[in-house]
This record gives structure tokens, C-alpha cells and sequence, in this order.
């Protein structure tokens, strides 16, 4: 049985603990285990970006690119390229992405200083003009999509950070104040 070659990851970090995975021992990082509600009310982590990166290069792309593009940016003091994996979703050719951390996400800043990306989703590479959006109206509009679309994970996600199962449109505009939002719109030569 081939070895796991590292450890696993869970949604909190505290101490290593010995697990049984795959008839291997395997060391786990975590406090304690959490179950249901528990888990609902903690803080919701995505995977790390290194690995969503390693998982598109070794051809998971169209696994993983059913919810998670790759957004490659221009970094505003370095000018180097940036890549960052983001959920998202495609509406009519273009792709929008949010940002839980609002304006201050590095790849949010990078789109202000030059709205110019590369997006790669499945198998697909393309180049677009990013438009960025702070009015949380439109915010709202995408967080609903998104939970039409993906009621399980949209669900978790919103009550990992304080709101209701099933919020109201006020309780999402009060949340979506905080976010900002991204509009890539392909570019045609």
C-alpha cells in the first residue's frame, strides 16, 4: 500500500492525533472532532490554494473545474503573475467570483490596479477584463444564484459565518456588505 506521504488536513488546527486511514496510520491536525451543528458554526476553511493549483496541473481540471477556476492576476507591487482558485460560477459566457475577504483579498487589489487576467476553467484558458463589484444589491443577486445552484455547500458556507439556514434578502444585504464581487467577461480578438 503506497504511503500517504503526508498528513491530512482538518477544519481546525491545534494538535497532531494518530488516525487509521487506508489501513495506515496518519496524522491528523485537529482540536477535537466536530459533528453537525458543531461544524455548521465554525468557521468554514477551503482547501489550501497549493494543492487546488497541484490538482489542476496533475489533469483534475475537469473534476475540479466544475466549481473552481483558476484566476492568474498581475500582482500590483511586484508585477509578477498571481494565480488564485476561486468558486465560481458562469452566467451567460462570463464568469463571476466573490470575495469573502471583501476588498482586502490581494487578488481583489490586483484587479483594481490592472483588470486584465487569465482565467483557466476545466480544460478551457482565457484571457478577460475583470469588473469589479462592491454594491451589495448585486452581491446578493450572485449569493442567491449561488444557493439555487448549490443549497448544501452555499448553506454551509453562510451559517459557518453567523447567518440563519435560510436567510432573508435583508439578512443577505447586511452580509454581502462585507464582500466584493468579480465580473470576467472574456476578451474577443
Amino acid at each position: 500500500m503506497p504511503s500517504l506521504g503526508g498528513r491530512l488536513s482538518v477544519v481546525y488546527v491545534a494538535r497532531t492525533t494518530p488516525r487509521t486511514v487506508l489501513g495506515r496510520t496518519a496524522h491528523t491536525r485537529c482540536s477535537r472532532s466536530l459533528q453537525g451543528e458543531q461544524l455548521a458554526q465554525k468557521q468554514f476553511r477551503p482547501p489550501p490554494a497549493w494543492l487546488i493549483i497541484g490538482l489542476y496541473a496533475v489533469g483534475l481540471a475537469p473534476v475540479l473545474g466544475r466549481l473552481i477556476l483558476l484566476l492568474t492576476t498581475t500582482g500590483r507591487k511586484s508585477g509578477l503573475l498571481r494565480v488564485t482558485p476561486l468558486q465560481y460560477e458562469e452566467i451567460d459566457g462570463a464568469f463571476y467570483v466573490a470575495s469573502a475577504q471583501g476588498t482586502r483579498a490581494d487578488w481583489f487589489r490586483n484587479i483594481l490596479a490592472d483588470p486584465h487576467v487569465q482565467v483557466r476553467v476545466k480544460s478551457r484558458r482565457i484571457r478577460g477584463i475583470a469588473e469589479p463589484i462592491t454594491d451589495p444589491r448585486r452581491i446578493v443577486d450572485f449569493i442567491e444564484l449561488r444557493l439555487r445552484r448549490h443549497p448544501k455547500m452555499m448553506s454551509a458556507i453562510l451559517q459557518s459565518d453567523g447567518l440563519p439556514a435560510g436567510p432573508s434578502r435583508a439578512q443577505l444585504e447586511e452580509y454581502a456588505a462585507k464582500l466584493a464581487m468579480v465580473i470576467i467577461r472574456p476578451e474577443y480578438a
